[in-house]
């Protein structure tokens, strides 16, 4: 049994972290992990928060710019993202600066 949040955006991101992992493992997948790719940030993003957030986004060419509001209830990011970005704790990043992002697309 597997608990998920109750806002939208946050059971998503939390399934893909974490349950999607434990259900690929219990059938005995060994590639657990989400594909990722190099992409610029198109932004300056900075987390002041206590935990590390996933920044919903489109990746296009190699270029990884969010979309809409983060908020977790906000669908409609969500629903035109293809990739997150994890951004820790404390993390301040500058817009030309390369991360890998992860995709689901």
């Amino acid at each position: 049994m597997f608990g998920l949040p109750g806002n939208p955006v946050s059971a998503f991101v939390t399934f893909l972290q974490f349950v999607r992992p434990a259900i690929l493992k219990m059938m005995g997948a060994s590639n657990l992990d989400l594909p990722e790719v190099p992409a610029k940030l198109t932004v300056d993003l900075t987390n002041d928060s206590d935990r590390v957030h996933y920044i919903r986004g489109k990746l296009e060419e190699g270029k990884f710019t969010p979309v809409g509001r983060q908020e977790s209830h906000a669908l409609f990011g969500l629903s035109q993202s293809n990739a997150l970005l994890r951004v820790a704790v404390g993390e301040s990043s500058k817009a030309g600066e390369t991360f890998n992002v992860q995709i689901w697309d």
